[in-house]
């Protein structure tokens, strides 16, 4: 008997965006006993990569506050059509699945991304603490760790530790940035950090570790994504040694062209779970510098695929990048890293791992 999968998730956006979720569909749409529908917004290139692997798309609008026409869409569909698990991405649309499927035997599967459910927050009960959600893909063990800490007694075994798979091919085509259009000296060592601006991605921190970089190198940091070009870190960069060596440039579409024509890719945060814009440095081969506050420590072996130094340590990030100022010496670093994602953090994996928690779910 076929299993029924209904997938609810955001699918207008981007395709750097989506593509790792997309392709775990299309992979699971070609086990021979599973049906695939796919309730979301759609643009004209997540419908072609679905629908080329014969998943049935059905267009919808999703919430934005609570919306009960919403949730009798979602009845509806199961209504109709029996589904034995639905696989819900994003954590503002959990809480209408949940009213939706109430008195119905299908299995609730979602997704956690970052250390942000706590057991004292009440409205965490509405969705990933709620009792009617069977299962919670956690994208890293930094993340399970702290998820399986909000429950008690045997709730703990609804968090499952599957890493979102990506594929390093979708990054063999991207172009390097020509380093002149950026006032980037070809020789010079270009190190980039891409994340939305908030306090716990430690951006400050990288760049006061200017300071403690020899003036005798020329280094440039490029700093790109939703509110890095505010006014509070433009004031902080004019305060280091040389402000014309950071760039902060808020938002970029070519931002993957930029990680691809750098050096190193530095990720400073407090926290963070697995983190998309890490997979993608090191799918294009860069030498990677995380906090082991970051779940991407899990991928990283220090010294050999990339360095791991503590948070909110300026003077440990510029001692980072000094180390690897060889070129040599970085090049290797960045495909050991590359190697070993592509090994054990790959699409496949992560297709596998999810078919057989869906297995498992429909044999309890």
């Amino acid at each position: 008997m076929s299993l029924k999968v209904l997938f609810i998730g955001q699918y207008d956006v981007s395709l750097n965006i989506s593509i790792a979720e997309l392709e775990l569909i299309c992979g699971l749409s070609q086990k021979p006993d599973i049906t695939i529908d796919v309730f979301a917004p759609f643009n004209t290139e997540s419908l072609r990569l679905l629908n080329d692997s014969g998943v049935n798309t059905i267009p919808g609008k999703l919430p934005e506050g609570f919306d009960l026409q919403f949730i009798e869409s979602i009845k509806t569909l199961q209504a109709d059509h029996e589904y034995d698990i639905i696989h819900c991405y994003h954590s503002r649309i959990l809480r209408h699945v949940i009213f939706a499927i109430k008195r119905t035997p299908v299995k609730l599967v979602t997704y956690l991304g970052a250390m942000s459910v706590h057991w004292h927050d009440p409205t965490a009960y509405f969705s990933f603490l709620n009792p009617r959600v069977d299962a919670v893909i956690c994208n890293s063990r930094r993340v399970l760790t702290h998820f399986k800490k909000q429950f008690f007694g045997k709730s703990k075994t609804k968090a499952h530790l599957i890493y979102k798979g990506y594929s390093t091919a979708w990054f063999d085509d991207i172009t390097a940035i020509d380093r002149e259009s950026m006032n980037i000296p070809d020789k010079a060592l270009m190190v980039t950090l891409a994340g939305t601006y908030s306090k716990v991605k430690g951006i400050e921190y990288f760049i006061k570790s200017q300071q403690y970089l020899p003036e005798d190198l020329s280094i440039y940091y490029v700093i790109m994504g939703h509110g890095t070009d505010s006014k509070t870190l433009k004031d902080l960069v004019l305060q280091m040694p040389f402000p014309d060596r950071i760039q902060l440039l808020g938002y970029r579409e070519d931002a993957k062209r930029i990680v691809k024509a750098s050096d190193i890719y530095a990720q400073t945060s407090l926290k963070e779970g697995f983190g998309r814009s890490l997979s993608e440095a090191v799918s294009m081969a860069k030498p990677v510098i995380i906090t082991k506050t970051v779940g991407f420590s899990e991928v990283i072996e220090t010294e050999v695929s990339g360095l791991i130094i503590p948070p909110k340590q300026p003077r440990a990030i510029a001692e980072a990048i000094v180390k690897l100022k060889n070129a040599t010496f970085r090049q290797q670093m960045g495909l050991k890293a590359k190697t070993h994602f592509e090994q054990h953090f790959n699409s496949q994996n992560t297709i596998d791992k999810t078919y057989q928690l869906y297995q498992s779910l429909i044999n309890e």
